[in-house]
């Protein structure tokens, strides 16, 4: 067995020495913010594990009630033997289909005297045992002497790795990034799957997340840190956290001749800046600008917002010349439903060729109908990424973006209705630490027919990280389209088209309605960020007992305009004349 072996005593030595560096680079200082979860056995005491809790704010406890199932924890790490029932469960994982983006898992193994083919060592969300529950999944198949990573519910999909030398320590890192997967062991080069678009479908298994087997331990191993991170890990992160772990280990010499760190250690690299969250002051200055009677609403209201379109140039647009509305896992877009499943209120949002069918497509109109089954009302809203946050998006960052959309709403009972145009920063698929961004070009309320609402939110990042500052913010803007609109009176649940519309410059954000200016505010940082497209028929919650009949949304075209300058000197002069847009 590991534990009597000599193994153990030189990984100890090894542990202590390396920890003892100051100057070292430590996945749980360098990667801080990506990481989600990280259970390191070096928390622990030396005797039987009953809770190991991770080590980040969430506190996640992978649990063993049982004290004839619970593993030990001895000088490595934590050992799991060959053949008994032992493991420790943790809750299920929220939001895998966003938060878990790569896994690292650094461990030994003594597969040699296996008395199974196969055994799992981690598996996230993966109580059940099947293909389906591993996100991600790492295991062993004897038969072919190999670990095996999985992402996803296909096995052909999963990663195979050379398990290299037995009794040995390892590193595996698996990381998914933009439709691929890939996993290394011990900083060879990576190996991708087969599997070229992968999604995660947005879990909702419930299932408990485990270390070690669902069965009686088919291998025996030790564990001494296994991390789940929420951002996406690049290639030097995976060079850097193989070297890490090797040294660790004392294990380097086992690292490719090749590789960057075979003969010295990673060194710890600059800290992450950017945008990191609104505090109480900066939302007050906000709150003070969008509710300030000055040129940013008075003197520019009613103004056509044409001449500042001039020189933009269409870069998306879908007229719904056909049904493009697909499922938010396994659709092509360019629109993927529900993808904000919260967006449809009280009602239930409906994916694409499900019943009762929210969705149709007739000319060059889409139509969204909200309507009741039984006891129970359903609509649909769809976005412009998928679940994994790939698909469209734009950044006013990199060159001003114009977004618009044409549609009509029906006054229902005038009651419940509640249609919205929208645009979110991308940041909340990729990252859970920092703020996540909303604008809400057009809110309509069909008991409030002349009320355009636009608004800005900053809700708090889902984990706080740090002392950053992590509050949600909201502001907004009322436009009651009466006698004073130029083009007055309107009614937005006439069934008649109108367009909504959203400017946002490295200066201002613009609001527009019907081609007209409705109001400006300064731009934010957290506006400056790739954008994606929300468009839902909900149903108001504080007016679902008054709802009746149907309710629909249709729209004409949706569509995204920039200003793409090819020469930098003339995009200077032109920001130079421009800077009172």
């Amino acid at each position: 067995m590991i534990r009597s072996g000599t193994l153990i005593l030189a990984i100890s030595a090894a542990l202590c020495a390396s920890l003892a560096s100051a100057d070292i680079w430590e996945p749980g200082t360098a990667l801080h913010e990506k990481i989600w979860y990280d259970w390191d056995a070096d928390t622990l005491p030396v005797g039987k594990v009953r809770e190991w809790k991770d080590s980040t704010s969430a506190q996640v406890a992978a649990v063993q009630a049982d004290p004839a199932r619970q593993p030990e924890k001895q000088p490595g790490g934590v050992h799991f033997p060959p053949g008994a029932d032992c493991r420790l469960e943790a809750p299920w994982l929220r939001i895998p289909e966003r938060a878990h983006r790569a896994a690292v898992m650094v461990f030994a193994a003594k597969v040699s005297s296996s008395p199974s083919d196969s055994g799992m060592l981690f598996a996230a969300n993966g109580h059940q045992g099947n293909y389906n529950h591993r996100l991600p999944g790492i295991g062993y198949r004897r038969g072919d002497h190999e670990y095996t990573v999985h992402w996803t519910g296909q096995p052909d999909a999963a990663i195979r790795l050379p398990a290299g030398a037995d009794e040995s320590w390892h590193v595996i890192v698996t990381r998914r990034v933009d439709g691929r997967h890939y996993a290394s062991i011990d900083g060879q080069p990576e190996v991708q799957a087969e599997i070229e678009d992968l999604v995660i479908p947005r879990d909702e298994s419930r299932a408990k997340t485990l270390i070690g087997d669902t069965r009686p331990n088919g291998i025996e191993f030790i564990v001494n840190r296994i991390m789940l991170l929420h951002e996406e890990l690049s290639a030097v992160d995976v060079d850097r956290i193989a070297g890490w772990a090797m040294w660790k280990t004392d294990s380097q010499s086992r690292l490719p001749p090749s590789h960057p760190y075979r003969k010295e250690r990673p060194e710890p690299g600059a800290p992450k800046e950017g945008f990191v969250g609104h505090t109480e002051a900066s939302w007050a200055k906000v709150k003070e600008q969008w509710g300030e009677k000055n040129a940013t609403k008075e003197q520019t209201f009613g103004r056509p917002i044409a001449p500042l379109l001039e020189g933009y140039t269409t870069v998306f647009e879908d007229q719904f010349d056909s049904m493009t509305i697909t499922d938010e896992s396994s659709g092509e877009g360019p629109w993927y439903s529900p993808g904000h499943p919260a967006a449809t209120g009280r009602a239930r949002s409906v994916k694409p060729g499900r019943e009762p069918n929210v969705y149709s497509q007739a000319g060059s109109e889409l139509t969204i109908t909200m309507q009741r089954v039984g006891k129970t009302w359903f609509s649909g809203s769809f976005t412009s990424v998928n679940v994994d946050g790939r698909g469209q998006t734009w950044n006013p960052a990199e060159h001003p973006t114009y977004f618009e959309a044409r549609m009509k709403c029906s006054p229902g009972n005038d009651f419940a209705s509640w249609p919205a145009f929208w645009i979110k920063a991308v940041d909340e698929y990729f990252t859970q630490t920092v703020p996540r961004t909303e604008i809400d070009i057009y809110e309509g309320y069909n008991s409030d027919p002349k009320g355009h609402h636009q608004a800005y939110h900053s809700w708090k990042a889902a984990r706080q990280y740090g002392d950053r500052p992590n509050k949600t913010f909201h502001v907004g803007n009322y436009t009651g389209l009466h006698k004073n609109w130029p083009d007055a009176p309107v009614d937005l649940f006439d069934n008649e088209y109108h367009t909504y519309g959203a400017l946002i410059t490295p200066k201002h954000i613009i609001f527009s309605f019907d081609g007209k200016e409705l109001m400006r505010a300064p731009t934010t940082p957290d506006m400056l960020r790739p954008m994606f497209i929300l468009v839902d028929l909900a149903l108001l919650p504080k007016e679902a007992d008054k709802a009746d009949g149907e309710y629909k949304l249709v729209i004409d075209y949706v569509r995204v305009r920039q200003k793409i300058e090819t020469n930098a000197a003339v995009r200077t002069q032109r920001e130079r004349r421009n800077q009172s847009d």
